[in-house]
């Protein structure tokens, strides 16, 4: 999988609507005991059922009000990805980003998710 493929189905992972929906692209792109780490917030999430309800949490919070993800180019490097990210605002104006950093295992699904959050 290159760089511009992972950023896409990582960002499908936050953006789809529909659980269903979600929780089988979570499944095909997290391992089963995947961590999930925050920072600065010092939140964890471990296995795949918690990184699920952590995003579907999100994707509902950020819908409501109306907040967009927009991800730069993620750079690769061996087994591992980092990948900025920006939350729009419904004008188009970045209120909040960071950068994800992820470890994949040998069959490309993400191990380990390290997200942090500029102040």
């Amino acid at each position: 999988m290159n760089a511009t493929e992972f950023a896409d189905r990582y960002l499908g992972v936050w953006t789809v609507d529909d659980d269903g929906e979600r929780s089988a692209l979570v499944a095909k792109l997290f391992t089963a005991d995947a961590v999930h780490h925050i920072s600065p917030g010092d939140a964890s999430f471990v296995g795949r059922d918690q990184i699920d309800a952590n995003i579907a949490q999100v994707h509902k919070d950020i819908s409501a009000a109306g907040l967009q993800f927009r991800v730069g180019k993620a750079v690769p490097n061996g087994n591992s990805f980092l990948l900025p990210r920006e939350m729009l605002n419904p004008a188009g104006k970045a209120v909040k980003s960071g950068r994800d950093f992820f470890l994949l295992d040998d069959e490309g699904r993400i191990s380990a998710l390290y997200m942090f959050h500029d102040a």
